[in-house]
């Protein structure tokens, strides 16, 4: 472990931010070493973080959300208005981009470019990368645009999910040629 040494709960929060922006994306072994803490308290400071919405994490990885974000009040595609926005694009040297669902936000995007697409678990509004994630795509709800797309981060969620309200589970390789598929559908490049 590093010489870092023993801080509170704040200090430390700061110290890992600092980490992710000079670095990059970090595994949570990779900071529990550099902060000389242990790996439970790497991942109670990291879920702090992500709900300020500072980091955002998977499995492997945890990065520093770019700053200031600045999303926009509407969604880029359909203009609903957005108190805050379902899913957003996180670019490098770009401005982020807001949108309302997944079917605005995919019907947007080239394939190569879910890696930068983030969105919230439908049951533990827990943010992470579209890449990771299983989407029921056309259940029975309709939450916003059509079909309807609903994120899940664990397979099993979303296949109970379907029990219920209908609709197939697919993952982030299958979801936009599916949806490019669809009647009237188009997907920028």
């Amino acid at each position: 472990m590093s010489t870092v040494h023993r801080t509170g709960p704040l200090r430390r929060q700061q110290q890992l931010l600092a980490l992710l922006q000079r670095e990059g994306a970090l595994s949570v072994s990779a900071l529990s070493e550099q902060l000389g803490v242990s790996i439970m308290t790497i991942y109670r400071d990291v879920r702090a973080l992500a709900e300020q919405e500072k980091v955002v994490y998977n499995h492997s990885l945890v990065w520093a959300v770019e700053q200031p974000v600045t999303l926009p009040h509407s969604c880029s595609v359909c203009g609903k208005a957005l108190d805050r926005p379902a899913v957003y694009l996180q670019g490098s040297g770009r401005p982020q981009q807001g949108y309302c669902c997944l079917h605005c936000a995919i019907t947007q995007l080239s394939p190569d470019k879910l890696a930068h697409l983030f969105c919230r678990d439908l049951i533990t509004n827990e943010t992470f990368v579209a890449a990771d994630g299983w989407f029921v795509v056309g259940a029975r709800p309709i939450s916003c645009c059509q079909p309807t797309i609903f994120p899940f981060l664990r397979r099993e969620d979303a296949q109970d999910f379907t029990r219920g309200f209908g609709g197939n589970v697919v993952n982030a390789v299958q979801l936009p040629p599916l949806l490019h598929a669809q009647p009237g559908m188009s997907m920028r490049v």
